[in-house]
């Protein structure tokens, strides 16, 4: 008999409030995609996709007063073209599903996507 292969978006998965105890671990973080920032800044200019809750912002500008201690998912620039464009926009609002490694940037677990395989929507 073939072998079962689980669907990512099945009831597995792990809440985004409980990614932080399984740093280290390769899980389906599931969530809704509230907010997105490039963080031009930064080396690599990753793109942060911010589950749960969005950026405080200051003002017109894009100034950024605080990023939320949700969980989120990263995508380093170099990787931008394994993804639609304008990624942030077109998964903002929706339900994503991300499966990686749960690693910590700035403080707050993330997984790394390099690939399209590693995020589903509406799940």
């Amino acid at each position: 008999p073939a072998a079962v292969v689980p669907d990512p978006c099945d009831a597995h998965y792990v809440a985004t409030t409980e990614a932080a105890s399984h740093i280290g671990e390769e899980v389906t973080v599931c969530g809704e995609v509230i907010d997105y920032f490039s963080l031009e800044n930064r080396p690599d200019k990753p793109t942060l996709l911010l589950f749960d809750t969005g950026v405080v912002r200051r003002g017109a500008g894009a100034d950024i007063v605080k990023f939320p201690d949700a969980f989120s998912v990263v995508i380093w620039r170099r990787n931008n073209k394994n993804f639609p464009p304008n990624f942030g926009a077109l998964y903002t609002g929706k339900t994503l599903c991300a499966t990686g490694v749960v690693e910590i940037y700035d403080d707050r677990p993330v997984i790394v996507a390099s690939k399209t395989d590693q995020i589903k929507v509406g799940c």
